[in-house]
């Protein structure tokens, strides 16, 4: 599967088939696989706006996955549990989320960014979810002393993107 998409959304690990749009100035032929933000950076200065990424091909490795462990939530006094917006979780059907929303009520939902799928290790159409019940469906968070600065510029283009 490929799509075309702007060089501002590329991440390490995507597979590049081909230049689609670039500034006049420049004529850059490039095809493969992005290794590192620089090499998004190295694009974007040689004026590349869009590109085709093949999904098939891609093998989102921006991170290694940090450890996961579980962490007991902060309870409210109504025991309802509570992840801060930001929060990188593993979802009970092996996919990583952020933590978009929290409202500060028992039986409001948890609003989650799904944006990588553990079992395939690949990252995923970004998708918004609602949980009801975050201690049945939600089963660890991540550790964010193990976060890498790749993961944390990673995480930033998830939030300002969408």
């Amino acid at each position: 599967m490929s799509r075309i998409m702007s060089i501002d959304k590329v991440l390490p690990g995507m597979f590049v088939e081909a230049i689609v749009a670039q500034d006049q100035h420049f004529e850059v032929a490039f095809k493969g696989l992005i290794k590192s933000f620089a090499d998004v950076n190295t694009l974007r200065a040689q004026g590349i706006l869009s590109v085709k990424v093949n999904f098939a091909k891609s093998h989102v490795d921006v991170f290694s996955i940090p450890s996961l462990i579980t962490v007991p939530a902060k309870a409210s006094s109504s025991s309802h549990l509570r992840y801060p917006v930001g929060s990188v979780v593993r979802l009970n059907d092996a996919k990583l989320a952020i933590v978009s929303s929290n409202p500060e009520s028992d039986g409001l939902p948890l609003g989650l960014m799904v944006f990588y799928d553990v079992e395939d290790q690949r990252h995923c159409e970004l998708q918004r979810i609602e949980i009801d019940n975050p201690a049945v469906d939600i089963i660890e968070s991540l550790n964010p002393n193990e976060f890498k600065n790749e993961l944390n510029s990673f995480l930033n283009n998830v939030f300002t993107s969408h």
